[in-house]
């Protein structure tokens, strides 16, 4: 039985030194998001940034609430500004501003942010939201402690064409 224990704490203790340092390594769970990606999606974002039409964050002509949303993740988060976890928002904040009309909502855990409380944020038709969750809110929408996620669903109606 004390084995198991020692097994158990041995386990945590790893966990937490990963949770703590691991994140700022190249090589994390982060990485698989992006790299899952559609084909069609990564031929777009290709043929976009070699045409010229690709926008950052800084390029978009009312980069108000783009750089806003940048701004947020950068002073929130327990790595701070440099942190992975900044460098693949931005990427979601520039897919949304160029391919995904305006649109993404990332879901971070409280484990990730400097308050310890949960957050939606993203943006919804190129406008900024951040929403604070409790513990028990962030469950129930699937956060976990170490959790960041992002989508790039429609979250407004497209227009209908004629």
């Amino acid at each position: 039985m004390k084995n198991n224990w020692r097994n158990i704490i041995s386990i945590l203790i790893v966990a937490s030194l990963w949770a703590i340092y691991g994140c700022e390594n190249e090589n994390t769970n982060l990485d698989a998001g992006f790299e899952n990606a559609s084909k069609k999606r990564a031929e777009t974002i290709k043929r976009m940034k070699s045409n010229g039409t690709w926008k950052s964050c800084e390029d978009v002509s009312d980069r108000t609430d783009c750089m806003k949303a940048l701004e947020w993740m950068q002073e929130n988060n327990i790595w701070g500004a440099e942190g992975l976890i900044v460098k693949y928002f931005r990427i979601d904040l520039e897919n949304a501003i160029n391919i995904d009309n305006g649109n993404v909502q990332c879901k971070m855990g409280w484990g990730l942010s400097k308050s310890g409380s949960a957050y939606k944020l993203g943006l919804k038709a190129g406008k900024f939201y951040v929403t604070e969750l409790s513990k028990a809110e962030a469950v129930k929408e699937g956060i976990t402690e170490m959790n960041f996620s992002s989508t790039h669903e429609l979250m407004v109606s497209p227009k209908k064409e004629n």
